[in-house]
């Protein structure tokens, strides 16, 4: 599954993101570790800027 990490923008295949979180009841996936520390850092302004990119639920 595609999907776009809400930090870098990049294209990235789900199943193999580096990490993953879930935030209020959204999976979000990443590049790399570094994209998931500033995601954790502040996510509001991540997952504000992901906008449509949300992904479903685990």
């Amino acid at each position: 599954m595609q999907v776009i990490d809400p930090v870098c923008g990049m294209t990235i295949d789900g199943d193999k993101s580096a990490g993953r979180e879930v935030w209020q009841g959204q999976t979000y996936y990443f590049c790399s570790k570094s994209c998931q520390e500033k995601f954790r850092a502040t996510p509001d302004r991540y997952a504000k800027k992901a906008g449509d990119h949300r992904h479903a639920h685990d």
